[in-house]
């Protein structure tokens, strides 16, 4: 059984930096964002098999300065900040949020860290 719990006054500020912590830590508070979020149980999956999508979406993502893993993850970590903290996830459906999640994390996967134009 796999365990997994946020520290809100730890991981979940607009002061997050994820280059601060270990590639387990990263793997660690993804996880969490999600099963906070419900997300697994939204898509009918257990917690191993959203571990294994976000190690996926890690693979994806090249060793790059900026467009790295490490920025999906504060975009995934900001994201869930605004939907708690500034109450947007009111707004939305579990399935939005669960998009809007998956998105953050994901929209930067396989960026060769050129600009964008």
């Amino acid at each position: 059984m796999c365990k997994v719990e946020i520290d809100p006054e730890k991981y979940l500020g607009l002061d997050f930096d994820p280059w601060s912590f270990s590639r387990p830590e990263r793997l660690g508070i993804s996880l969490a964002v999600f099963k906070d979020m419900n997300v697994p149980v939204i898509l009918g999956i257990d917690i191993g098999n959203m571990l294994d999508f976000i190690l996926d979406i890690e693979f994806c993502y090249k060793d790059v300065p900026y467009h790295s893993f490490c920025h999906g993850l504060d975009v995934l970590v900001k994201t869930h900040f605004m939907l708690n903290s500034m109450r947007m996830a009111n707004y939305l459906t579990s399935y939005d949020i669960t998009a809007l999640l998956i998105c953050a994390l994901c929209h930067d996967a396989g960026h060769v860290s050129f600009f964008n134009i």
